[in-house]
């Protein structure tokens, strides 16, 4: 049985709530986190303004979310977003997709679809991109939700493969890719980075810890990519509230 409605054109929104944006301190906090069918958006917003690193973050990348969850935290937390519908979701009967929020400047928003497998099970799915400007810096910024292991492995390492390329066109010194790579498995993690580090995106959230458990076995669903920064922390917010996913986080130092 379809659990997506057909697949539609890309639809984008985007919204800003900065009064100011802060200053410049040479790092960047990025946070990614797949927040389950967008459906408890309060709690999640509870978990954003509970924990340091993430209130204070540089660049959120979300996934799993419709535009009005995404507005209600850029609102709460007083960010600017972009967000990206890739279906809409027949269980909920909203828009299903990505998003990126920041307390800086979004710029040359576009959304990429990753190649189509299983549409039974996975209907389309996308990248949402944008240009963050961090002062005088601009960072590139991706946020990924691929498919599941419904879709056949081969044409799971595609959409990996799409977006490598898409990252690879990017002449900027800084880039960050992150979310949710549905990588059940030791295999597909490597296969995932060894296509990043083929475009010099160093595997920056390596060794945080498992964002996803079932079955009491935790699963290395989700990652951040960079280029241009050394890592300085990185981590899992293992008490968070608001989606089966554990938000995944890394400070970083602009080099």
């Amino acid at each position: 049985m379809a659990t997506e409605a057909p697949d539609q054109e890309p639809e984008l929104f985007t919204g800003e709530y900065v009064e100011q944006a802060p200053a410049p301190d040479g790092q960047l906090r990025v946070a990614s986190w797949n927040i389950k069918y967008g459906e408890a958006v309060y709690a999640a917003v509870g978990t954003l303004h509970a924990v340091e690193v993430l209130k204070s973050v540089d660049v959120l990348l979300l996934q799993e979310m419709d535009e009005r969850g995404v507005e209600t935290i850029a609102r709460s937390l007083g960010l600017n977003y972009v967000y990206g519908s890739a279906t809409v979701r027949i269980s909920t009967g909203r828009n299903f997709g990505n998003a990126i929020l920041s307390p800086w400047p979004l710029e040359d928003v576009v959304s990429l679809s990753l190649p189509r497998g299983n549409r039974l099970m996975g209907g389309n799915r996308i990248v949402v991109r944008a240009t963050v400007l961090i002062g005088d810096v601009p960072v590139q910024a991706y946020s990924v939700h691929t498919e599941t292991v419904t879709l056949p492995w081969k044409q799971r390492v595609q959409q990996f493969e799409h977006l490598a390329s898409a990252a690879a066109s990017w002449s900027g010194e800084h880039v960050v890719v992150g979310g949710d790579f549905n990588t059940a498995t030791r295999r597909g993690v490597a296969v995932l980075s060894g296509l990043m580090g083929e475009i010099d995106l160093d595997h920056v959230s390596k060794g945080a810890g498992s964002t996803f458990q079932r079955a009491s076995r935790d699963w290395p669903l989700d990652h951040i990519f960079a280029r241009g920064f050394s890592t300085a922390e990185q981590g899992v917010v293992k008490d968070a509230e608001g989606s089966d996913h554990l938000p995944l986080w890394v400070r970083l130092a602009i080099a």
